[in-house]
């Protein structure tokens, strides 16, 4: 019992310190002794047996990639090809319309496959021009991004990790129920969306607007009339989804070229656009190769070093008496099989932060036993589990993937976190409940 309450104090310290921007690396280490003193780890123990491999594993696992994607966003930043499509949105819409149409780019962005680190290399550089054209608080865009994230993985049919993972184990195809699926994308939209704008609009009026940081400062700012073409601008974009979908589905079998793993398709991807970036921008960018490619290989150190320190805390969660404790009590849910994934995907979400982890812990503990019983609908059940294991509740402060995004945001808890918990996670956990209730009685 002890190491339980050590774990809900050392989360809960980690956010409070976060919240007033402590250095995450010191509030890691400091939250990891506690979880591990509080389960009997030896202190050398929790950083050589714990710590460090999660540091280290998540940093050798994703360093490349935030690299290559801060290269890119830095190329398409300097080429301005970033300001020619804000402009563009800009043009089109306008400002009542902005924060919608971001949304649904986000989530036509997941509906095509694309990572969710990915996505946000490709929206984030957009959402500063947009903010300081018209004067947006940039900590409202991580809700609208997250927003768009995790309604799609409840459309019928999303190609994403949690739904492939969670339709192989259960055997059942990804577009089944799909009026339930709509219901659920809907209704989860429309919420989120309108707290979203209710949340800006209070802002507005209290004054909160776009604040220029030290990074926006050191970013080019092209002239409009010296920015490329939309064709142009658009090209890299569309070659990463493009080129990202069609390496991780082998759409290329036929040239020889076989189906690749997630990451080294954001590699190969990313790699080619800043490639095709510079070609198409070679009057702008010759001689700023080696400055471009330094800066952005400095940019993505920092956010992948910010979500590496928590993958450490995280590790010594998971090593602990506590967490073992946690996943006991999983295993111990009783009652009706859609309720138990509703308390067992909410109550794991939330302690690792990660859908896929999640979803795989839960179907690893219940899938079996649900699969047996005649009376549960497997279509039902897939999409009760998707909702569950990679809806809003993931989205804990505690998070590696969300320090790791708002490190490359360059914003913190304190600036966007609010807004996630009002506009993302609360319609997520109020909807999960609602339909978890109404499978039941289907």
């Amino acid at each position: 019992m002890v190491s339980v309450i050590g774990i809900v104090a050392a989360i809960a310290l980690l956010v409070f310190l976060a919240f007033k921007q402590w250095n995450m690396l010191l509030v890691s280490l400091i939250c990891a002794v506690i979880v591990g003193l509080t389960s009997g780890i030896g202190l050398w123990a929790i950083f050589s047996d714990y710590y460090m491999p999660g540091l280290v594993g998540f940093f050798g696992s994703w360093f490349l990639i935030f690299t290559i994607g801060a290269v890119y966003s830095e190329f398409m930043s300097r080429s301005g090809s970033v300001s020619a499509i804000a402009y563009k949105l800009v043009d089109v819409f306008g400002k009542e319309k902005i924060l919608l149409v971001m949304f649904i780019v986000c989530c036509l962005l997941n509906l095509g496959g694309v990572n969710p680190y990915v996505q946000i290399f490709i929206v984030w550089p957009m959402a500063v021009v947009l903010s300081k054209e018209f004067n947006i608080n940039r900590g409202i865009w991580l809700s609208v991004f997250y927003l768009g994230l995790f309604t799609a993985q409840l459309f019928p049919g999303n190609p994403s990790m949690v739904n492939t993972v969670v339709s192989q184990i259960l055997e059942v195809s990804a577009g089944t129920v799909p009026f339930i699926c709509l219901a659920m994308f809907l209704l989860y939209a429309a919420a989120g969306y309108f707290i979203i704008r209710r949340t800006e609009k209070r802002w507005e009026e209290k004054g909160r607007r776009y604040v220029e940081t030290e990074s926006d400062r050191q970013m080019v700012k092209p002239e409009r009339d010296d920015l490329p073409g939309l064709a142009a601008a658009l090209t890299p974009m569309i070659l990463v989804i493009l080129l990202y979908t069609g390496l991780t589905s082998g759409w290329f079998a036929f040239a020889g070229i076989q189906r690749l793993a997630s990451s080294n398709s954001i590699l190969a991807s990313m790699g080619t656009a800043c490639i095709v970036c510079y070609l198409l921008n070679l009057k702008k960018l010759r001689g700023s190769e080696k400055d471009i490619i330094f800066k952005g290989m400095a940019g993505g150190l920092s956010p992948t070093f910010a979500a590496a320190v928590i993958a450490g805390f995280l590790g010594v969660i998971t090593g602990s008496h506590g967490y073992q404790l946690f996943t006991q009590a999983v295993q111990d849910v009783g009652g009706n099989p859609y309720m138990q994934c509703l308390i067992a995907g909410s109550v794991t979400g939330f302690i690792t932060g990660g859908g896929a982890v999640t979803a795989q812990t839960v179907l690893g503990t219940f899938g079996a036993g649900w699969l047996a019983n005649p009376s549960v609908n497997t279509g039902l059940l897939r999409q009760i589990t998707v909702a569950n294991t990679a809806g809003g509740i993931t989205l804990s402060p505690h998070s590696g993937g969300l320090h790791g995004v708002m490190g490359f945001a360059g914003t913190d808890l304190k600036e966007s976190y609010p807004a996630c918990i009002t506009s993302v996670i609360l319609p997520s956990i109020v909807i999960n409940i609602i339909f978890s209730a109404i499978a039941v009685f289907m």
